[in-house]
């Protein structure tokens, strides 16, 4: 049976080169309309069980992350649910991995997919819980849907905490947090679920680029938009997305807002805030504080030490997310980085970072969340 290599599918992203008998060499597509790329996802089928497979992606030095690939040990799944780590070697430009087969054939990613089948399935099990308010839909540039998922009793004087991710598809991470957040609270029987629910309304948007994630893109849309930097001028036609996004937080309003995101250099889970912003004051300061204090107490991989450095007083970049969403509505607002390798504080070098430590943390969150609530 010959060796076959294919991409073409939902989230997928490789361009082979060459199979030469038991090495296969890919390289990775740019993102649509840009030059971003580090995703990747392909599988491999025809592979003899108990052979030695040699895997090479010769263009990994030109990516747009080259540094992340000397501590990247890639995730690989046989049986398309358990995503483990192989140990891999990088010497610029050439990544290189190698695998036994259990069974005779395999999937290799940047990290674990969370593909539009899994997210469909995932607004479905949202709609039916006891706690499923409202949906609005807005459409990205190819007209796929972007829900906005709204729990809680909805009016009142209850505040409104908004999260987002996936801004740049490739971080698949983020929608694995989204999800165990919203396991919890589809749960009646999670009592604190059910108490962040009592005073406070969430408003999530699990994916708000779903054209990057089936075309397999790193950090843009189908028109090469990097969202995150189009909060300052979101546009119908380059951005929609964005552009949805801000009309619904302006109708509904914002007290608190977490946007998801993946670093593909940095193995830790970190924070990075709005302290740039020309209307960031004192007590945004102390919201920032008391929550990412808080969150540490409550999952340990949450950490401050290492992180992005902070922006100067005043030169905040108000294309972003979290910085465009404090300065609009004064209030906390908090970009939350997890990693793409492993988590160094807690190494694993089984499973690296994994799409099942993402849910843990996302579903934290609202412990964590619920600990600033006197400060909202």
């Amino acid at each position: 049976m010959s060796i076959v290599i294919s991409s073409d599918f939902d989230s997928g992203n490789a361009e082979l080169v060459e199979i030469a008998g038991n090495r296969i060499d890919v390289n990775i597509r740019k993102d649509i309309r840009s030059d971003f790329f580090q995703w990747f996802h392909f599988r491999a089928e025809g592979l003899s069980v108990g052979e030695e497979y040699t895997f090479r992606i010769l263009n990994a030095g030109k990516s747009s992350y080259p540094e992340g690939w000397k501590i990247h040990n890639i995730p690989y799944s046989e049986d398309g649910k358990t995503w483990e780590r192989l140990p891999s070697s990088f010497e610029d430009p050439i990544l290189t991995f190698k695998l036994v087969p259990k069974i005779g054939a395999a999937s290799f990613a940047y990290f674990g997919p969370y593909d539009l089948t899994r997210h469909k399935e995932m607004i479905s099990r949202a709609q039916a819980s006891p706690y499923f308010v409202s949906i609005e839909v807005g459409k990205s540039c190819e007209s796929r849907n972007i829900e906005l998922l709204s729990f809680g009793s909805g009016g009142g004087e209850k505040k409104n905490l908004w999260i987002l991710a996936r801004q740049h598809p490739g971080e698949s991470m983020a929608e694995w947090f989204m999800e165990g957040l919203i396991e919890r609270l589809c749960d009646p029987e999670d009592e604190a679920a059910k108490g962040i629910l009592s005073w406070a309304d969430l408003h999530l948007i699990p994916n708000i680029n779903p054209d990057g994630t089936f075309h397999g893109n790193l950090r843009t849309n189908a028109k090469g938009a990097n969202l995150n930097r189009e909060w300052d001028k979101a546009s119908e036609e380059y951005s929609p997305e964005v552009l949805f996004a801000l009309k619904e937080m302006d109708r509904i309003g914002v007290d608190a807002c977490l946007d998801i995101h993946g670093d593909e250099d940095i193995p830790y889970v970190f924070g990075s805030g709005a302290e740039g912003n020309p209307g960031f004051t004192e007590r945004l300061q102390t919201i920032d504080d008391a929550f990412r204090q808080n969150w540490m107490k409550i999952n340990q991989t949450f950490q401050v030490e290492h992180g992005y450095d902070k922006d100067e007083p005043g030169k905040g970049d108000l294309s972003l997310c979290t910085n465009q969403v404090s300065e609009r509505f004064n209030c906390f607002s908090l970009t939350i980085e997890m990693p793409f390798t492993d988590d160094h504080n807690h190494p694993d070098p089984l499973n690296g970072w994994s799409p099942e430590k993402s849910k843990v943390l996302g579903a934290s969150s609202i412990e964590a969340l619920s600990s600033i609530k006197h400060l909202l």
